[in-house]
């Protein structure tokens, strides 16, 4: 079994003219080290990540609202809520926090002698849940090696609702990150009295290695409470 550390995936440029049916099937195998072509820019991977479809959830596209951090407001007709590995956990003992998510991306350049790695990128996240708004935010930034390999270093958070988990909100955050900070991301629909996870997709591009990184983990559940924004893991 791999650790978590071996889940960051390469990324190749998104072909025009491929289909929805086979950005999917790319999806179900990314994982395994195949690379998923998810497109040569945000933009281009955002509409591919919409189109991701696993069997559990179909290909609707929702309006969200915007985030308070003016963050994209499309909604991800995401992979699974079990699709991300969990990682972290809720330390704090009011249990409003989900702390110490870890994320690494290793950059590997390839060439007519072999394949070597370059630069690795690790930060942690923490959650703060909200019924219809949330704040996720990173820390402990580290760069290893500081080639200049990575660009358009940046996150993507999904919340996922109710008793079966569904995705109900899609928000970026700032591009090249710095060293700590925070965005936001809002619900489609309020949560209050129900559960309420998110999955955070960490995201950089290595354009001497002509290629997209990322790494992906989620939250536990929390319960919302039914009359204030406040969720407890």
């Amino acid at each position: 079994m791999r650790s978590w550390m071996s889940t960051a995936e390469p990324h190749n440029r998104l072909a025009a003219a491929q289909t929805l049916n086979a950005i999917a099937a790319r999806a179900a195998v990314s994982d395994a080290g195949v690379p998923q072509d998810l497109g040569s820019n945000r933009s281009d991977r955002s509409e591919a990540l919409k189109s991701i479809a696993d069997g559990q959830y179909s290909n609707t596209k929702q309006t969200a609202k915007t985030a308070p951090s003016g963050g994209s407001a499309v909604v991800a007709a995401a992979e699974s809520w079990t699709s991300f590995p969990q990682r972290g956990s809720t330390t704090d003992a009011g249990r409003l926090y989900w702390s110490n998510m870890p994320f690494v991306l290793q950059a590997v350049q390839c060439d007519s002698q072999g394949c070597h790695n370059r630069d690795r990128l690790s930060v942690t996240v923490t959650v703060d849940p909200g019924a219809i708004t949330s704040k996720l935010s990173w820390k402990d930034k580290s760069l290893m090696g500081n080639t200049g390999a990575f660009t358009n270093v940046h996150f993507d958070g999904i919340p996922y609702c109710l008793g079966d988990m569904r995705p109900c909100g899609f928000a970026h955050s700032e591009n090249n990150i710095r060293t700590a900070y925070y965005w936001y991301v809002s619900n489609t629909y309020a949560a209050n009295g129900s559960s309420l996870g998110h999955a955070v997709n960490f995201w950089a591009q290595c354009v001497k290695c002509n290629n997209w990184y990322r790494d992906r983990a989620r939250t536990g559940k929390s319960s919302c409470a039914s009359s204030s924004n406040e969720c407890r893991y």
